[in-house]
């Protein structure tokens, strides 16, 4: 049974205010750096064997910092790169919000392509057949993988059996990680969006609460 932890980057400058997407040279903020090294913190009793992230400098950056824990070196793969906005890319959610093709694709992923970008299908494919090429890889294994927010929410939804047009319901935050086990037998999510956060946050609330833990299936 091979586990990925899918790990989205820490925050940016451009976090919930535009489209990245694959711009170049966009480093993580001082607060970005600070999720990343709480982050790390959580996912340190897991036995990590690799850590793989998608090419682009948030992404490394926030790879680099999980890995200075287990002292592992990061691989980058193609397959983990954010999806091509295209033509939106740049631009602020202000602007985009009276655009009938934007509206469309936040109702109607699994038909609607981006203006000179990528499918959301397209991306699903991509990620679960990368999936499945390094768990020839790391059998038996625990490997972490730094992407972004839509290529880990539609791998979410492939393994959950979840519609591609109902994919905006599953949150997954800034430094947040996602646990699936893939194996012959079969499929399971072991996580979604947990963050170093909710730790805190829950143990203000009530120290009788407590967050899903994140367990490595054996």
């Amino acid at each position: 049974m091979t586990t990925y932890l899918l790990v989205r980057h820490a925050a940016t400058e451009f976090s919930n205010l535009a489209i990245a997407g694959r711009t170049t040279n966009i480093r993580l903020s001082p607060e970005g750096r600070r999720q990343a090294e709480r982050l790390r913190d959580l996912l340190q009793p897991q036995p990590v064997a690799a850590i793989y992230s998608s090419p682009l400098e948030r992404a490394v950056e926030t790879a680099g910092i999980l890995a200075a824990g287990p002292k592992l070196r990061v691989t980058t793969e193609e397959f983990l790169a954010e999806i091509d906005y295209g033509e939106w890319t740049g631009l602020s959610f202000a602007e985009l919000k009276d655009d009938q093709r934007w509206q469309a694709f936040n109702s109607f992923r699994s038909t609607t392509r981006i203006p000179g970008g990528e499918s959301a299908v397209g991306v699903q494919e991509r990620m679960v057949a990368g999936l499945e090429r390094l768990q020839l890889r790391h059998p038996d294994e625990v490997v972490a993988l730094v992407t972004h927010l839509e290529p880990i929410r539609l791998a979410i939804c492939h393994y959950a059996g979840v519609p591609i047009d109902l994919s905006l319901r599953i949150s997954i935050e800034p430094a947040s990680v996602s646990a699936v086990a893939i194996s012959r037998q079969g499929i399971r999510i072991l996580g979604l969006n947990r963050t170093a956060g909710i730790e805190s946050r829950l143990a203000e609330c009530s120290n009788t609460m407590t967050g899903p833990a994140l367990v490595v299936a054996p």
